[in-house]
């Protein structure tokens, strides 16, 4: 018994003796694993410092394009300042066009009765005025005519005959001066018509002045509104400038984003590479921990067999 308990324990301290020499050969592949991952490790490591580097870039950039954003802020708060200020004047212009209009409208008003006026009346008149001159001109024939039968009269010293033509003549004089004073009538209204409308004339020319006036005026608040809009195009335009500068930059900051992408890229493929070393020295690792265990079964079974 003494002899077979020999022979197993120098068994299994053989046996002890084969696994851990293998594991100096797995751990050296380990340790290449581990060399090769830190190698990317260090590549992926370089990549991000390239990649910061890009970032910092990217960063100054964002911060000149903020001062631009800033500053095209601050000119578009002039321009509507301005825009505000044309806006107002503009109103104004508004409210003097507006008294303007009914200044017109007053004039128009006045200018209708005044052809009114002119119209229908002096036209009935100016009618009456050549009946009545007509009438003038018949009596005065027919006065002419008896005073001229009373002459004839006078002559053959027919007295009493040419005393009738006279006072028939006479009653065609009267008849002429009714004419007369009727058309002289008709004159005196055509006169009043005339002088209705000079003052109806006078009162138009008066609103229209006033119109006039008030166009002066909505003329000089466009001309300050047209100044503030002037002004407000100038701050956009320069606004716009800042905006344009503001997008160089961005673009030159996306430029850099995007180089900083690709160094970061480039890092995560190190870092998967790294990845697999390590876990094929995991692997190796996991190979040296079990060949561990192996020579420790052996070496409970040796101290079994000694006892």
């Amino acid at each position: 018994g003494e002899v077979d308990s020999e022979s197993a324990v120098n068994d299994a301290a053989a046996k002890i003796v084969i696994e851990i020499d293998e594991t100096p050969t797995i751990a050296d592949s380990a340790a290449t694993e581990i060399g090769l991952a830190n190698a990317e490790v260090d590549k992926a490591f370089a990549e991000v410092a390239l990649a910061n580097a890009e970032v910092d870039k990217m960063a100054a950039e964002v911060v000149l394009a903020n001062a631009e954003i800033d500053k095209a802020t601050a000119e578009g708060a002039l321009s509507n300042a301005e825009a505000d200020n044309a806006t107002a004047e503009v109103t104004l212009a508004n409210a003097e066009v507006d008294k303007m209009a009914a200044e017109v409208v007053l004039t128009n008003s006045t200018l209708d009765a005044a052809l009114s006026s002119v119209g229908g009346n002096v036209d009935t008149a100016t009618s009456a005025i050549a009946t009545a001159a007509g009438r003038v001109n018949t009596a005065v024939a027919l006065a002419n005519t008896q005073f001229d039968s009373a002459v004839t009269a006078n002559t053959a010293e027919d007295v009493e005959l040419a005393s009738s033509h006279v006072q028939a003549g006479q009653g065609f004089i009267s008849e002429a001066q009714a004419a007369v004073s009727e058309a002289q009538a008709y004159v005196n209204e055509v006169s009043a018509r005339v002088n209705q409308v000079n003052g109806e004339s006078q009162l138009a020319q008066g609103y229209l002045g006033s119109a006039t006036g008030y166009g002066n005026i909505a003329q000089g608040f466009l001309g300050t509104a047209s100044g503030y809009a002037q002004a407000a195009d100038k701050y956009a335009q320069t606004a716009s400038s800042y905006v344009n500068t503001a997008q160089g930059y961005i673009a030159t900051a996306n430029g850099y984003g995007s180089t900083g992408q690709g160094y970061l890229g480039t890092a995560n493929g190190h870092t998967k590479t790294a990845q697999g070393y390590i876990a094929t020295a995991n692997a190796y690792l996991q190979q040296i921990q079990t060949k561990i265990g192996i020579a420790n079964g052996y070496v409970a079974e040796i101290n079994i067999r000694l006892q």
